[in-house]
């Protein structure tokens, strides 16, 4: 028996074909979207982490000041995968580095195995790497300033004081002596720092002799000269296997490879997780939704065509899991031939988008044009398959239920299509008067087969749903990427320390106008007293996150803090912009200040990041500016104290600094005009005075290297410094982009399916109502009445999707901001914009559907019409 109701589903889809055709469209575009984006991400992210590797190399962790002891308990560790080992020879003083860099003057060298590339790429920018412990790559950097003088051009010699395994903490003295050969420059090395012990040069492998030689030159309290890049045989496990290991070592230092470790979903935020399991599960429910809801509306459409047919089975004697088993057969058909088909046309075409898209994506990113290349794993895959089956099957018994709630002669009959309630004939005389007799008809007839319109109207709510949440999705995304990861308003940075002169400052501001490429400037000067802050105005915690001193007593916490002085006319903009008057401090006869103590910090404790205001100061404080001296131990008073010590007024609080300090948040800024520094420069002028110049310029890598060359020959390249803050932030902007990629994406294959579930919706019902046109047609319906008519159920479907998707979208809309909000302060943002979208697509998708549909049925016969059974 039951072979036979299999032949009946399956003669029934082919006697149908078009509606068969339908339903399969429907699964293979569920199937499509769910793999496409699946694929995508799986080929994004195996792309940054391809990207990541290639530029700071493939490592987890990176542990310095090993011993050798360290080290083989780290390689005889089973959950290493493996390591790289870099041997710390010494660091030695140069005194043309002295001239230029005063306050470092050494080289920290370091010796890199020929191994080391495979996991530490190195970005040369002239000449070869070294191959033997005389040979020598130097940071570009130093050639950039002044080559000649420094002594550091490729094919250079360079004899060096080496001191053995000094931590630049102690006066150096030499011992050993050793020639070098410069063989090329570096631009960047991964892990690098500016400040460990020097600048950072590498030579290559040590040769048997030499390393005798620094391992008797060693004493017992310097052996810590190793440092290791470790890959961990499970990404996941990174920070709870460093942890194990570190607590096992004494006055080793450690750092994560973050930018590699976040592609792999690893994070030392504990929050973070539930906030990517909730987004990723909000995702999925919302494609499944839209994919549920346009299959069920196939099936929904076959079993309200097949209820006759049900029920003549039925009667002659087919159980009721009979018929829902041949309802899952035919589901089982349609997935047979939708889901093979969905993932060839979902990987194909993300495939296809990649090839043409990829390296626009990678420029947009990076600014070099890399291929994405498409990513077929299985998990992905699995991931699709299963979800397309769920979203078939629970699609299919759904309407299947149905089937079982009828009897014989009601399914034959189809009484329940058609069901009168007495209010159900009334129609109200203000619809009469503006809609007349076709508007009159469209009404009774909605409230009298609401099943049908049912469908429809959970359609179109959904529709707007998705749209909407989607929308949300975005916004919230990319807002919590914006406040996490804040983009620099400027380009570049350029300081001038040691306390610059007018002339000094004078003679950089005509070396920037020169420049063509700068669009924009602006200038400050900064200083860094330091401020003795009372215990009372600042929690212990604060205290110790940013890392204060202690008084003798107890009584204060010393704060370093940023004064900032702004030419007068800026200063006046500023002030004025906050409602205070600027000659207060123009005309001024004492030190006073506006201050700000507004601040975005990551707060441990919720693991969120949230803006806060760390130090509250009762109005009009008076604050106490001094140098903090902090003795060496082998001094009798360790305790630290404060000289150079000036009186400054707190007299005004504002929430936030001027735009050009955008970025620059502190826990105490303060900010003065130029006349009133100069008036007190003499108490000012100890606290480490500098000048900045902020620069936007959209070819912000031609620009660096202008001024980095413009420099190179003038007093001024030992006294400036140029930081480029846009490449800086380009490892986070990566993120931002990914999340704007994907996000944008899914909203554009969300709004798609939408549309085509509406449009599909909509037609296949008014298709199904041929029969009842056909007879309004015979009886001298006009097809313009039969266009108001149309046009009646057009606002009825409009109307009462918007009453029921609306608030469905808020409250989709509030369950995402409280994910997010456990791991950002960010606000609710209310979607206005998408409502008024998403409702004006609704009408518009609608009205065409209708247009479409109609312009066929007024083609059709008549006679053959009403023919149909």
């Amino acid at each position: 028996m039951k072979n036979i109701f299999y032949h009946i589903t399956k003669k029934t889809l082919k006697q149908n074909r078009t509606r068969t055709w339908l339903t399969i469209i429907g699964v293979l575009l569920s199937t499509a979207m769910i793999t496409a984006v699946t694929t995508f991400g799986a080929s994004f992210r195996q792309f940054l982490i391809d990207y990541t590797i290639q530029q700071d190399g493939n490592w987890h962790v990176s542990i310095s000041n090993l011993t050798e002891n360290n080290l083989k308990h780290i390689t005889d560790n089973d959950s290493v995968a493996h390591t790289t080992v870099l041997t710390s020879i010494g660091t030695a003083p140069s005194e043309d580095l002295a001239d230029s860099f005063p306050s470092n003057p050494y080289f920290y060298i370091q010796s890199m195995p020929d191994t080391a590339l495979e996991e530490l790429p190195v970005s040369l920018s002239s000449g070869r790497l070294p191959q033997n412990d005389s040979e020598l790559i130097v940071p570009d950097y130093l050639s950039h300033y002044n080559s000649e003088l420094l002594g550091l051009s490729t094919g250079n010699s360079l004899t060096l004081d080496i001191d053995i395994g000094n931590d630049n903490t102690t006066p150096l003295t030499a011992e050993i002596k050793k020639d070098f050969t410069i063989v090329g420059t570096y631009s960047h090395f991964p892990n690098s720092s500016f400040g460990s012990g020097g600048h950072e040069v590498f030579c290559g492998s040590l040769s048997k002799s030499f390393s005798k030689i620094l391992s008797d030159a060693r004493v017992s309290d310097a052996e810590n000269a190793f440092s290791a890049y470790i890959r961990f045989q499970h990404p996941k496990d990174t920070y709870q296997l460093t942890e194990k290991l570190i607590s096992e070592f004494e006055s080793v230092s450690w750092s994560y490879h973050a930018s590699l470790l976040r592609w792999y979903g690893v994070s030392d935020h504990s929050h973070l997780f539930p906030i990517l399991i909730g987004l990723c599960v909000v995702l999925v429910l919302l494609i499944m939704g839209g994919s549920i809801l346009l299959i069920y509306n196939a099936f929904s459409i076959s079993l309200r065509e097949r209820t006759a047919q049900f029920g003549l089975l039925s009667s002659i004697g087919a159980t009721k899991s009979q018929l829902r088993h041949s309802v899952f057969f035919e589901a089982f058909i349609v997935s047979g031939i939708g889901i093979p088909l969905g993932l060839i046309f979902g990987i194909g075409g993300i495939g296809v988008t990649l090839h043409f898209i990829g390296e626009s994506i990678t420029m947009w990113i990076h600014g070099t044009a890399y291929g994405i290349p498409l990513k077929i794993s299985t998990a992905p895959i699995i991931v699709s398959i299963v979800t397309s089956l769920m979203t078939v099957f629970i699609s299919a018994w759904v309407p299947s239920r149905r089937i079982q709630s009828l009897s014989p002669m009601d399914a034959v009959q189809s009484r329940s299509d058609i069901v009168l309630r007495p209010a159900d004939v009334r129609v109200s005389r203000l619809t009469l008067h503006l809609f007349h007799t076709e508007g009159m008809l469209a009404q009774k007839y909605y409230r009298c087969d609401r099943r049908k319109y049912r469908t429809t109207i959970l359609s179109l709510s959904m529709s707007m749903v998705l749209f909407v949440s989607a929308t949300l999705f975005t916004d919230y995304l990319i807002n919590t990427g914006t406040f996490v990861l804040t983009a620099p308003e400027w380009e570049l940075e350029c300081n001038l320390f040691h306390s610059p002169t007018d002339d000094t400052i004078r003679q950089f501001k005509q070396i920037l106008n020169e420049d063509n490429t700068i669009k924009e400037i602006k200038e400050f000067r900064s200083l860094r007293p330091c401020v003795p802050i009372p215990a009372d105005l600042i929690s212990k915690e604060a205290a110790n996150y940013f890392g204060l001193h202690s008084s003798a007593d107890q009584q204060f916490y010393y704060l370093s803090a940023s004064l900032y002085v702004f030419p007068d006319n800026v200063f006046s903009d500023y002030a004025k912009e906050h409602g205070i008057t600027p000659d207060t401090y123009l005309e001024a006869d004492s030190l006073q200040c506006i201050y700000t103590s507004n601040i975005r910090l990551f707060n441990p404790e919720t693991d969120r990041y949230e803006d806060c205001e760390p130090i509250r100061f009762p109005k009009n404080s008076e604050l106490t500016l001094g140098t903090l001296t902090i003795p060496s131990e082998s001094e009798a008073d360790s305790l630290p104290h404060l000289t150079d010590i000036a009186s400054l007024k707190l007299t005004d609080q504002v929430g936030q600094l001027p735009d050009a300090l955008s970025g620059y948040e502190e826990p105490l800024s303060l900010i003065l005009p130029e006349s009133l520094y100069r008036k007190y420069i003499d108490i000012l002028e100890p606290f480490f005075p500098s000048y900045t110049f902020l620069l936007k310029c959209p070819e912000f890598k031609t620009t660096y290297w202008n001024l980095k060359k413009a420099l190179q020959d003038t007093a001024l390249n030992t006294q400036a410094d140029i930081a480029n803050l846009a490449k800086e932030y380009e490892t986070d902007r990566n993120l931002l982009t990914a999340i704007r990629v994907l996000t944008y994406g899914f909203l554009i294959l969300i709004s798609l399916i939408s549309i085509a579930n509406v449009f599909h919706t909509v037609s296949t019902n008014l298709m199904l109502r041929r029969r009842e046109f056909a007879m309004l047609r015979s009886i001298g319906m006009t097809p313009s009445s039969f266009q108001k008519m149309l046009n009646y159920e057009c606002l009825i479907y409009g109307l009462r999707s918007i009453f029921y998707g609306v608030p469905v979208s808020l409250f989709i809309s509030f369950i995402l901001y409280r994910i997010l909000r456990t791991g950002a302060d960010i606000s609710y943002l209310f979607p206005w914009k998408a409502v008024l979208i998403s409702t004006a697509g609704i009408f518009f998708i609608v009205f065409l559907s209708m247009f479409y549909t109609a312009g066929k049925l007024k083609k059709q016969n008549i006679i053959q019409e009403l023919s149909l059974t």
